[in-house]
């Protein structure tokens, strides 16, 4: 019971939102709803984030391996490390999405295109030969 004992508020409430984020990754990859790698980067994620709320002094000693003198600011570089990933990651999803729609409207544009040519052209035909042979 000690590992609940010495929490205080803020680490019961980040801990209680990371172990039903994790249960959410776990059952959205189980679910074949993501990758089993995004599950397991989520995971890690989450995983790695309660043991550094659990037990901060992780990350001082984690900090002073990489150069950094104070854990806070490992976490803090590495927030902003992960999210110009993720804005970069989102950004080449986006291009990705927008060149899929581009290309999609042009097959779509060129099929309705295709479809509305043989009408105009047999009716023009029709009309040449009406003319031509005196009818209409």
């Amino acid at each position: 019971m000690s590992f609940f004992n010495d929490l205080n508020m803020f680490q019961a409430v980040g801990l209680t939102f990371l172990t039903l984020a994790a249960a959410a990754t776990l059952t959205a990859s189980l679910r074949h709803r993501i990758s089993r790698r995004a599950g397991l980067g989520w995971l890690s994620l989450w995983v790695g984030s309660a043991i550094a709320l659990r037990w901060p002094e992780t990350t001082k000693v984690a900090a002073s391996f990489l150069g950094i003198s104070r854990g806070a600011d490992l976490v803090f570089y590495s927030a902003i490390l992960a999210a110009l990933a993720a804005f970069f990651l989102l950004f080449l999803r986006l291009r990705q999405a927008e060149n899929h729609i581009t290309e999609l409207t042009r097959r779509i544009a060129i099929l309705h295109a295709q479809k509305s040519l043989p009408k105009s052209r047999s009716t023009a035909a029709d009309r040449e030969r009406s003319d031509s042979s005196g009818i209409g």
